[in-house]
This record gives C-alpha cells, sequence and structure tokens, in this order.
C-alpha cells in the first residue's frame, strides 16, 4: 500500500485509486501530508520494485496524466543516457591530456551546466544558474560558464544563457549611488513574481559588457552584433556618464581619491556601499572590449568610447597608486618589503576578510588590464598574495610549511586569476602550481564535481556541482591549451613538461578562437630524441602570430625544427617556441633533440 503521512507520522491516508470509468478525470490525492510510505508485505527471497515518477510540473490534466503512466524507467534511463552522450560529444571543443581525470572532467562539467538551466514559462528565456542546486543567476557566474561555451565553439548555448541578461537590462538595479539604473547589466527580474536575480553585485555590469564582446569575438557574427549594439552602448555610455558624479576636488583644488570612479555600491557577498577597485576594474574591462568589438561595425561610435577606456583606465591607476601611497608596505618571507593597493579608495591597508582582500583585491586590477602583467606594480601585488594574503588565518595555508602544497589558492579558488597572470608571465612553475592546486582542493572524484569553496582541506562549502567555478577551471585548463593575446595565438603554451613523457600525447580539436576554429596534436618520441606535431590554424581572420609551444620533459634544448618537411629556423630554443606560419592551413612540425 502507497500512504502519504505526516512527519512525524500520523494517521496513514491512503491514496485514493479512482474506479476504470473515472480514469479520464484529473487524479488528484484525496489528502495531505509530508512524506510517502511504502508498505507491503515481502516474503523471503522476494523482490518488488516502486517507479516513482516525478514530473517537472504538476500534472493535473488528465491527458498528461496519461502520458506520465507511458514513461516507464528502463526506456526512459536508456533514452536519458543517449541523449547526453550525444549532447556532451557532438559538436564543439574536444581535448586530450595525458591526465585523464582531467579529460573526463572537461567531458562531465557541460553535462552539469546544461542540466542545471531553466526556462522561464512566460517569456522563453532560458536561465542558466551559476549552481545545479539551488542558485539562481549572478551574471558574473553564468558569464563565466558562457565564456567556456563559447571556447567549446558552442556559441548557441552560450547566447542562450547571456540572451536574458541582455534582454532584462535595467529590470532590476543593484544596490549603489547611481543616478540612473536602466541602462545597467545586473537584473533578470521577468515580473514580480519570477526574479532570477541573486545579489547585487556591481562587478556583473562590467563584466556582461567584456563577456558580450568575446562572444562577438568567438562568433564574428555581425549581424548579432549589430542587434545587440544599442543595448551595449547604452551599458558603455552608463559607465561614462555615471563617474562623472565623482570628478570632484578637495577643498585645496586637488582631486577625491575616488575621482574618476564609479559611485559607491556593493562589491560582491559584503553588502557595504564603497569605491571598489574589483568593480571600477570590470567596469573598464568591459568597456574597452566594448568599444574594441563595436568598431568592427562602427568606427566612430568604437573611437569614442576607447578614448573614454583609455580616460578611465587613467583615473582607476591614479587612485589606486594613491591609494597605494597611504598604505604601509607589507612584509615578504624573504625579509624584504612591498606596497600594496588596498582593495579601495580612501583605506590605508587592508579591509576585512577575504572576499574583499584576496577574491577582489589587487589582482582584480591586473586581471583587468588596469595593470600589465609584467609591471613592478604586477609584481609586487603577486608577492603579496603568496607570502601573506594566501597564507592568513582566512586562507588555507600556513606559513612555512604549507606554501608550497597549497599556496596560490584562496578559499574560493576558482575566482583568483593568479593562474592566468603567471602564464602571461611565462612563469611556467608558478602556472602549474596554481593550477594543480586549484584542481586538488576543488575536486570531489567521487562525484566528478567541484563545490564552490573550501573552508579548509576535505570540506566544501556551496553547492555541489558549482557550475561556475567548475567553468573556471576548465577556462584555465584551455587558455594553458589555447589562448589568444592581443592578435597572437599561443598553442599548449602552459601544459606541463610531463605531459610529453615518451608515448604520450597532447590534443586539442576544433577549439574556437578569436580568429576562428584551431586544432593541434603533439605526439612525444623523446626517446629517440624527437616529438612530432600537427597543427590545423585558424582561418576565418588570421591571426598576426601563431606560436607552438613544445616542452621537453627533461627541459632539453631544440636542436633543429622541421616545417612540412623543410629545415624551419622561426624558433626559440630556449623558451621551447616555435612560430607556425598563419598561411598554412596545416602544418607539420617535427623537433629534434639530438
Amino acid at each position: 500500500m502507497l500512504q502519504l503521512r505526516d512527519l512525524p507520522p500520523s494517521v496513514d491516508r491512503p491514496i485514493d485509486v479512482p474506479p476504470e470509468d473515472e480514469k479520464q478525470k484529473p487524479q488528484v490525492l484525496a489528502s495531505e501530508g509530508e512524506a510517502v510510505v511504502w508498505t507491503l508485505p515481502l516474503a523471503a527471497g522476494e523482490a518488488k520494485v516502486l517507479d516513482i515518477k516525478i514530473p517537472f510540473r504538476t500534472m493535473v490534466s488528465a491527458a498528461d496524466q496519461d502520458r506520465v503512466k507511458q514513461i516507464h524507467f528502463d526506456t526512459r534511463l536508456d533514452e536519458t543516457l543517449a541523449y547526453w552522450k550525444k549532447r556532451v560529444t557532438s559538436g564543439g571543443m574536444s581535448i586530450h591530456t595525458p591526465d585523464e581525470t582531467l579529460n573526463g572532467f572537461y567531458q562531465a562539467v557541460l553535462q552539469h551546466i546544461l542540466v542545471s538551466e531553466e526556462r522561464d514559462v512566460t517569456t522563453g528565456l532560458t536561465m542558466c544558474p551559476c549552481g545545479t542546486y539551488d542558485y539562481n543567476m549572478f551574471a558574473n557566474e553564468t558569464e563565466i560558464q558562457v565564456r567556456l561555451l563559447d571556447m567549446r565553439g558552442l556559441d548557441q548555448e552560450a547566447w542562450r544563457c547571456l540572451r536574458p541578461i541582455v534582454e532584462l537590462q535595467g529590470s532590476k538595479p543593484f544596490p549603489g549611488r547611481f543616478k540612473d539604473t536602466s541602462a545597467e547589466f545586473h537584473g533578470v527580474k521577468v515580473d514580480a513574481d519570477h526574479d532570477y536575480t541573486h545579489g547585487g553585485y556591481n562587478l556583473n555590469h562590467g563584466w556582461t559588457l567584456w563577456t558580450l564582446a568575446e562572444h562577438y569575438l568567438f562568433s564574428r557574427d555581425d549581424s548579432w552584433l549589430r542587434s545587440i549594439m544599442p543595448r551595449m552602448i547604452r551599458a558603455a555610455n552608463w559607465i561614462v556618464d555615471e563617474r562623472h558624479a565623482t570628478m570632484q576636488q578637495e577643498p585645496d583644488g586637488t582631486p577625491v581619491p575616488e575621482y574618476g570612479l564609479l559611485p559607491a555600491g556593493e562589491l560582491e557577498d559584503n553588502e557595504d556601499w564603497e569605491y571598489w577597485f574589483a568593480v571600477n576594474g570590470y567596469a573598464y574591462r568591459g568597456l574597452r572590449a566594448a568599444a574594441d568589438v563595436l568598431s568592427a561595425v562602427d568606427s566612430s561610435e568604437g573611437e569614442r568610447l576607447k578614448q573614454q577606456a583609455v580616460a578611465y583606465r587613467d583615473d582607476i591607476r591614479r587612485a589606486a597608486l594613491r591609494a597605494m601611497a597611504i598604505a604601509p608596505v607589507v612584509p615578504l618571507r624573504d625579509g624584504t618589503f612591498v606596497p600594496t593597493i588596498p582593495p579601495r579608495a580612501s583605506l590605508h591597508g587592508r579591509d576585512l576578510g577575504w572576499i574583499r582582500n584576496v577574491l577582489y583585491g589587487a589582482h582584480s586590477l591586473v586581471d583587468c588590464g588596469v595593470f600589465d602583467p609584467n609591471e613592478l606594480v604586477t609584481t609586487w601585488t603577486l608577492e603579496d598574495y603568496e607570502d601573506n594574503l594566501l597564507m592568513a588565518p582566512d586562507s588555507l595555508s600556513v606559513p612555512d610549511r604549507d606554501w608550497f602544497s597549497r599556496g596560490g589558492v584562496a578559499l574560493q579558488p576558482n575566482l583568483v586569476n593568479l593562474f592566468v597572470s603567471y602564464l602571461e608571465r611565462d612563469q611556467l612553475p608558478q602556472e602549474l602550481r596554481s593550477l594543480y592546486n586549484d584542481f586538488a582542493v576543488s575536486y570531489y572524484p567521487d562525484v566528478n564535481a567541484f563545490t564552490e569553496w573550501v573552508p579548509t582541506l576535505g570540506i566544501g562549502g556551496g553547492p555541489f556541482y558549482k557550475t561556475s567555478d567548475e567553468a573556471a577551471f576548465l577556462t584555465w585548463l584551455r587558455l594553458a591549451l589555447v589562448r589568444e593575446s592581443g592578435d597572437r595565438l599561443y598553442l599548449n603554451s602552459g601544459a606541463p613538461r610531463a605531459w610529453l613523457l615518451p608515448g604520450r600525447t597532447i590534443g586539442v580539436e576544433h577549439a574556437a578562437t578569436f580568429f576562428g576554429q584551431a586544432s593541434f596534436r603533439i605526439e612525444s618520441h623523446v626517446d629517440r630524441g624527437l616529438v612530432e606535431a600537427t597543427v590545423s590554424t585558424p582561418q576565418r581572420n588570421r591571426p598576426r602570430d601563431i606560436v607552438l609551444r613544445v616542452r621537453h620533459p627533461q627541459g632539453s634544448r631544440m636542436k633543429r625544427v622541421e616545417l612540412n618537411g623543410g629545415d624551419w629556423s622561426k624558433f626559440d630554443s630556449e623558451r621551447e617556441l616555435i612560430t607556425i606560419p598563419v598561411d598554412r592551413k596545416v602544418a607539420t612540425v617535427r623537433v629534434f633533440y639530438r
């Protein structure tokens, strides 16, 4: 007998089973309760199976209920498995590394993202939250997933996730002292009863502009860009207009500390309103990226916004360096001291907590291009993160004991892009330590998933299948294998040496890039003094340079290189880099070590 019972158990209420002649009428339970209990007699050695069907929405009509009756577990299981196998293996970028755990994780995360999507019934818009269970949409974390989808060449899936943020522009403002909220990229509020917005992150506006610009760079769809250009220009002008409010002077005529920054507002989960450098860093990143891509269809508008972006960057740098000048220097582990940039204007030193200091501290300005990767300020920032911020009481590490085994990662490791800075600086040992330590503290092999953050080793915080954090890590992995830098394309620039031990291969097929589709495969025969590679170059809009890195597992230097059967001189033996001609659709490379 199948019953509904209250918790704690009370009076049994059997489910009413209608007579045969009433089967076309809606079957509604005659009683209510908080638990379903199945009871039946079971003889020794006997087994019974109960199939429970739980539709996504309540089936009220008799016709709908009849449809549910036709669903059987065995056939639906096979159908579901076949559906997802096809979704995650058909089309888009594929990767193969010698690390099967990474290969499997790369395959699994696409399913995590797609299965988490929700469809708003009224508008038909697809909502893409940042976790498989009980999360709505933080725009910035939705867009981390969008970036991975774009990198995989799944531009339609990426646009489905971006579209609600764009079309519901201004639907719900984020907290702050802003004059106009109608152009803000943040809210996904359909109506009073259907609001998918989570949080009040001021980061979202610039992050969305940047993601829209990158979406165009991957697809080069001019008609799509023209269709959303009015919204992008409104969003860009919002940044230009809002920052005028802070262009004020002190009584002595000097600029105020927040001069040229956006008005005060929320940063992230912390709700205090301040002049956050990270918020302004992402707003600059979005403005600069929008200006670059809008130039493709409207050169005058693009040029106007480029000039605004340059001026904005100058103001952010001036405010950040002024804050650095009045903040105390901090000690490093080697006995030296370095200056630091506080997370907000007018603050003389550290702020409270790891979200302000680490997640969205000074490194955000490096990540967003306000400071270049190789500037001295960036070096100081990275040293401070490594020796202090990532060794603090509210981090994972203890100085002198854990600097290597737990170093380079924050409590929410996938939101601090130290990996990217190290890769851009060509500091590969630091890059790989950051990549692998991040994976080690985040990964749960039993369910092939990440959680949101790591309060302490072995204990995850937030939801499992935290899709945005999973996507952020895989974006790093993709950048280690395929990375755009200005008008250059780097292949295999951040892979470990161990991946080219004898007999191993590294392969990427059908990678979407800013220049078109690219593939490569590297096979190691270093036991015979040889590595072979095949590169399929992007031809849609060619990069200026294509650079392939081949790292010998023991660090041996290249003696000679052949390209398509002939001697090739464009290689750097010290840095293990080979320049591939952009006009060759396919290049076959042989690297000799003897």
